[in-house]
């Protein structure tokens, strides 16, 4: 062989060897980025793309404000269960915890979170959180009867949180989303009052069983609510730090004409045909005589005003019965009652 073509076997061979180290780098770079890939899928908290903070919480309530100011969690508890009571899903991306009260532990530890938001109930998961900043924030009544101020002053500490994690527009949107709320529960006040001229008052329950119901109290969210809706809410006695009384079925005959009941589920089928049965039930009317309507679940527990537009909501849907058909007419912009608190 020549010494010309030795030195173009030379060159050739040293081409393809340098193609071959190149084509072995892509491969390599593909497949890290690959495995970049897979664990970055498989890491729970990657998948969200929701603005920053990165917040999770715990309480159905904060996660629906949240979400009613534009900020959902990153992950809550019980996800499966929490459409059913709050009335509108998460995100599809929210992250399932597990039980609220005992969230999955590994689970959070995976995640990448900017700050937890929760209250006094959840303080014994806290742990859990390491060194991630936590803020507290509870939705209730400050003293025996519940007022718009009370929620309107925790919506706005949320606003704040949300500020001082970085997010200009926090305290905008809370100001913002305040007075839409008071203008939408005022508006189907007086839509409510204009289809059902003579009712003048509610009386919301949830079945313990077919003999006892909850009664909603003054220091719950629905006083609040109904005091916007411009209706009264009936008490028959004080409310216990959850907002509501234990009553007996046979107190339900002491509403007046222009009351009605409103029933909030779960409401099953069972309860249902117990109460079909039930003669004291027969004789008090409601649904047929007098007034009544079965409303969706609405979360009271810690609940705020996304749970106060729930209700309204809810009510406005749902037509009333055991009354004289709804008027249908549209109501006079006049025809408006100042709300209370």
């Amino acid at each position: 062989m020549t010494k010309t073509s030795q030195y173009t076997t030379h060159n050739r061979l040293a081409q393809l060897s340098r193609c071959f180290s190149i084509v072995l780098l892509g491969f390599g770079l593909v497949a890290c980025h690959s495995n970049t890939t897979t664990a970055t899928r498989d890491t729970p908290a990657s998948v969200h793309t929701t603005q920053a903070p990165r917040i999770l919480t715990p309480d159905w309530g904060i996660a629906a404000e949240l979400t009613a100011l534009g900020y959902p969690p990153i992950a809550t508890g019980d996800l499966r269960m929490y459409e059913q009571w709050m009335g509108k899903p998460l995100p599809k991306q929210t992250i399932d915890l597990g039980i609220r009260y005992q969230p999955n532990p590994e689970l959070i530890a995976q995640l990448n979170v900017d700050l937890v938001i929760d209250n006094f109930f959840y303080e014994h998961i806290r742990p859990m959180y390491g060194s991630v900043p936590t803020k507290s924030v509870l939705f209730k009544a400050k003293g025996d009867v519940a007022t718009w101020q009370d929620f309107a002053t925790a919506t706005i500490a949320l606003g704040q949180i949300l500020q001082d994690a970085g997010n200009p527009q926090g305290n905008e949107r809370v100001q913002t989303y305040l007075t839409q709320s008071q203008q939408v529960l005022q508006q189907q006040g007086q839509q409510f009052r204009h289809r059902y001229p003579n009712i003048k008052k509610l009386a919301i329950v949830q079945f313990a069983d077919a003999g006892h119901l909850r009664l909603y109290a003054d220091n719950s969210l629905f006083k609040v609510t109904t005091d916007q809706l411009g209706v009264s809410l009936v008490n028959f006695h004080q409310g216990n730090k959850w907002g509501f009384s234990n009553i007996e079925l046979a107190e339900l005959a002491k509403l007046e004409n222009d009351s009605c009941l409103i029933v909030i589920k779960p409401f099953s089928h069972m309860l249902q045909a117990e109460l079909d049965k039930s003669v004291l039930w027969q004789q008090l009317g409601f649904g047929h005589k007098r007034c009544m309507a079965i409303i969706d679940p609405v979360w009271s527990y810690g609940g705020g005003i996304a749970s106060m537009r729930q209700f309204a909501d809810q009510l406005s849907q749902t037509p009333l019965q055991g009354v004289a058909p709804p008027n249908l007419s549209s109501p006079p912009l006049s025809n408006t009652t100042k709300p209370k608190g």
